[in-house]
């Protein structure tokens, strides 16, 4: 019998219209490791819920149909029960944390406490979860002091700690640096190879599809497709409703343009798509032509000055920066703790240099007020529940226009909610959408203020795929006429829609030019803590230089088109011909051939 049973599974909350599941039938078996994906709200989470007892003894709503966890009917067990096969993790991990442990390894004890385990038992227990995730060394740590990867951790280990058969990972990577996500994507699948039961929900395709066994995609309540990661991956069905992951787009573009076979194996991780491409006669020799930075002319839109920021508990954030930046995109890159929202924060007057000075334009930020620098600097906060609070979608993104005093207000409001695909959810509050619609959300709520600065933190994080493309389209527009900052940890978003790359390392910047100059740099990417877009690493084994993008390695396989050869001899006549397009080295190759062995005709076929 499986371990996990949907039987004919529905679910509608008492607060919509339309179920969340609809008609779920599914298995999952002992120590699978399950990828879920799929559009925000898909029901994906709802999916997940039903296992630890969450829907339906605490999420009111309608269910029907029966889950049962190996002998255990979840519909009808109390949350404590389900406790002891399954642990959850969530998205962030102060949804998981209690809070008031002064200490990491009190934390990860409040669970074993509320069972009433032996201290001889806790310590052992607590030493093994801490081992797990590899957070030994942050045992006495106050965890208030720790950056968000390691709080995941942390929050992980308080799962693991009560020895679940089945652990939920519910997009638990979406605010980390890539180093956080793959070692919260590490402990997934090492737990799978121990004999743990893994439902990994997420959008961050590139990271799951290596690591899982089996990838569910939801659409509109219902289970859309249910195989290999490969084999989902390599069907167009799921083109609107998943990232595909550069590697299987690179391959799959490929496929396409030679008529390939389509049993050709889909490759998943970097190493396979350098040897697809290797196989399939893309040019190593070549080079991709670098890009140059647009002429930055007149009065700078930010001036940085030598400028230093330390925080009061003597955190030293940011180290005699200098820069000017001009209209276009800037992307920020650099993992937790580089400086980039203190440098975000010190552009609108949240902070205040501890030395050397900003100028907006013309104007001092040491000597302007946060109002005031609001009229030209829009901000919008990683996590968007810092900075909505109006009853509907609407009126928050009427609140700044209106109290800045512009006219016009509503057709600013229209503009900007047609812009970032928001008119279906434009009276709805906006805390009964996802978290990826809250999202755009507070950008259109900034937007809207029509500031010539507009700074975006982590702006892709927690998005799918239809979201991600309509803010990468939105910075594209913004950025023609304007200075838009966007702080992240996606690499390849960066890459698509970055005029100029900043990289921070321990507060202060280690390179700086366009993405081509700055991402074929790969010993400074290892220094600010960030993995190279991926067709970056595969361009680089194939030794193509100045590529970022699978396009520019797709246009060196259709500027080299495959040739196969055939040697024909012809008698005693001492004569070559060839009929090629292929580079002179080759034609002299074969001329050698034939010269030492017999006398040839060449022709290429």
């Amino acid at each position: 019998m499986s371990q996990i049973q949907y039987e004919d599974v529905s679910f509608t909350y008492d607060t919509a219209h339309d179920p969340a599941i609809q008609d779920l039938t599914l298995s999952i078996e002992s120590a699978e490791f399950v990828g879920v994906s799929g559009p925000e709200g898909a029901g994906k989470t709802t999916f997940a819920q039903m296992l630890p007892g969450f829907i339906p003894h605490f999420y009111d709503g309608t269910l029907r149909g029966e889950i049962r966890i190996n002998e255990v009917t979840s519909t009808t067990a109390d949350i404590a029960t389900l406790g002891t096969e399954v642990g959850y993790v969530f998205e962030h991990p102060t949804q998981q944390l209690s809070g008031a442990a002064m200490t990491v390894e009190g934390e990860i004890a409040f669970g074993l406490e509320q069972r009433a385990v032996t201290p001889s038992d806790m310590e052992t227990a607590i030493n093994d979860a801490l081992s797990a995730v590899n957070i030994s060394h942050l045992q006495k740590r106050d965890p208030a002091t720790l950056s968000g990867g390691q709080l995941q951790r942390v929050a992980i280990a308080s799962v693991l700690v009560l020895e679940p058969n089945i652990v939920v990972f519910d997009q638990p990577t979406g605010q980390l640096d890539p180093d956080g996500s793959e070692a919260v994507f590490d402990i997934a699948q090492r737990l799978a190879a121990g004999g743990l039961t893994v439902i990994f929900i997420t959008q961050d395709m590139h990271r799951l599809a290596p690591r899982a066994s089996r990838l569910v995609v939801f659409d509109h309540g219902h289970c859309v497709m249910d195989d290999t990661p490969r084999r989902v991956l390599a069907s167009e069905a799921v083109d609107e409703l998943v990232t595909i992951p550069p590697t299987a787009q690179l391959a799959r573009n490929l496929q396409s343009q030679e008529s390939l076979s389509g049993e050709t194996t889909l490759p998943l991780t970097t190493a396979e798509a350098t040897q697809f491409c290797q196989e399939h006669d893309v040019i190593s020799s070549s080079n991709g032509g670098e890009q140059s930075m647009n002429q930055e002319t007149g009065t700078p839109r930010v001036s940085f000055d030598s400028v230093s920021y330390r925080y009061d508990n003597d955190i030293q954030a940011l180290s005699d920066v200098s820069t000017r930046l001009y209209d276009g995109c800037v992307m920020l890159i650099g993992e937790n703790g580089s400086g980039k929202t203190t440098f975000a924060k010190l552009l609108n007057g949240l902070l205040t240099p501890t030395e050397g000075r900003i100028k907006i334009g013309e104007t001092l930020t040491e000597s302007t007020s946060v109002a005031e620098l609001a009229e030209t600097v829009g901000l919008v906060f990683q996590d968007p529940d810092e900075q909505l609070f109006q009853s509907s979608v609407g009126q928050e993104i009427r609140f700044g226009p209106e109290n800045i005093g512009h006219t016009a207000v509503d057709a600013q409001v229209d503009t900007v909610i047609n812009l970032l695909d928001l008119e279906e959810v434009r009276d709805m509050n906006s805390y009964e959408l996802g978290r990826g619609t809250r999202k755009r959300v507070a950008m259109a709520s900034v937007i809207a203020m029509d500031t010539s600065i507009l700074v975006f933190d982590e702006p892709t994080g927690e998005q799918d795929r239809r979201g991600r493309d309509t803010i990468g389209s939105v910075i594209d527009t913004l950025s023609e006429d304007r200075l838009v900052i966007c702080i992240t940890h996606d690499m390849e978003f960066a890459q698509q829609h970055g005029d100029r790359i900043i990289a921070l390392a321990d507060g202060e910047i280690i390179a700086d030019g366009t993405p081509t100059k700055v991402f074929n740099k790969p010993r400074v990417m290892d220094k600010a803590g960030v993995q190279r877009p991926v067709a970056a690493q595969i361009a680089e084994e194939l030794q193509i230089e100045h590529v970022t993008s699978v396009g520019e390695i797709e246009r060196h396989l259709s500027a080299s088109p495959r040739t196969d050869w055939y040697i024909e001899p012809i008698g005693k006549q001492d004569m070559c011909q060839v009929w090629t397009n292929q580079t002179p080295w080759i034609i002299q190759m074969v001329t050698d051939f034939h010269t030492r062995c017999f006398s040839p005709q060449i022709r290429s076929g």
